[in-house]
């Protein structure tokens, strides 16, 4: 995490953000270029585990490669939490769906 002034103030980005805004420094063209294939979450948790698989990593190393932790993770493969849009999109940018 890092800070960004905000309207005056010190603000803390999650990695998150952070993904995102180097995501847009590397590519060439803008934000629209990216589009979420709409896929059902079970496809998803599909081909991150297949991801994994073929790239033989860990689920450490995967969730530091996407910038989540372990826990959110286990949530995503027990279908506890849905995953956000902006996941979706490093997710889809990372090559994994």
């Amino acid at each position: 995490m890092w800070l960004q002034e905000r309207d005056g103030k010190m603000a803390h980005r999650n990695s998150c953000e952070e993904k995102m805004v180097r995501m847009r420094k590397k590519s060439t063209s803008s934000e629209e270029d990216f589009t979420i294939k709409l896929v059902p979450m079970q496809k998803v948790i599909e081909k991150i585990q297949k991801y994994m698989k073929r790239n033989k990593l860990t689920k450490e190393e995967f969730t530091n490669r996407i910038g989540i932790s372990d826990r959110t993770l286990h949530r995503w493969c027990n279908k506890e939490t849905k995953i956000s849009r902006a996941y979706l999109y490093i997710l889809e940018y990372e090559g994994v769906i």
